[in-house]
């Protein structure tokens, strides 16, 4: 509680130095956009987490889950007019759990590779991140559940998105994502790797194979 009223005071520490405001260099290409100056991403971050995140989201979703997420049921029945709710509650555990595993694990080097199943059970239940995503999907649940609007909107848009998602699959079915690691926000090799899977049909033969258990030289 007192944490996140600290961070609606000061706002959570920026890790960047300040002088990067006046930085005028060109990226030609970073994670966040391509030909961005670094004073832009610098001003741009730090306005999301640190004021936007931080100030303003992070207290009014602490503060709307104490009076409303205890308050109101937040889990789908075991009802045939539930069931893409419930489908998104299985889908969203199972991403909670692959991320932490395959991401965020092998981002932080003081945390141990490969997580045990007691270690991701404390992850899940321990780390700020996926306490802050549990209650955002807390509250927009309460919003489905007790809207039929927005229920039928959300309907409507499970299936649309299972489309669009089953087209990016490709011929063979399987959808392959390069999670972005880097501690720094230029890697090019992220962006040579991730053009070369998405347009060369011999690096998804080259992905098959190891796929399969490994590729022959």
């Amino acid at each position: 509680m007192m944490g996140w009223i600290k961070d609606l005071i000061w706002g959570r520490k920026v890790l960047f130095d300040k002088s990067l405001w006046k930085d005028n260099r060109v990226m030609a290409w970073c994670i966040y956009g391509s030909k961005l100056k670094v004073c832009d991403f610098a001003k741009h971050f730090s306005r999301f987490h640190r004021t936007f995140k931080y100030r303003l989201f992070v207290p009014i979703l602490k503060l709307s889950e104490l009076f409303v997420g205890k308050k109101i049921p937040s889990e789908p029945r075991k009802e045939w007019h539930d069931d893409k709710l419930n489908a998104f509650n299985r889908a969203w555990d199972k991403s909670i759990y692959e991320w932490g595993k395959y991401y965020f694990y092998k981002l932080n080097d003081d945390l141990p590779l490969p997580p045990s199943e007691k270690e991701m059970e404390h992850f899940i239940k321990t780390r700020p991140c996926v306490k802050l995503l549990n209650s955002i999907k807390r509250l927009a649940m309460i919003g489905l559940l007790w809207d039929t609007g927005y229920r039928e909107f959300y309907n409507v848009f499970s299936l649309n998105f299972t489309v669009e998602m089953n087209k990016l699959a490709g011929k063979d079915n399987k959808y392959r994502h390069l999670f972005y690691r880097e501690p720094h926000i230029e890697d090019v090799l992220y962006y040579a790797i991730g053009k070369e899977m998405a347009n060369s049909p011999r690096m998804l033969m080259f992905l098959n194979r190891l796929e399969k258990g490994g590729a022959k030289k």
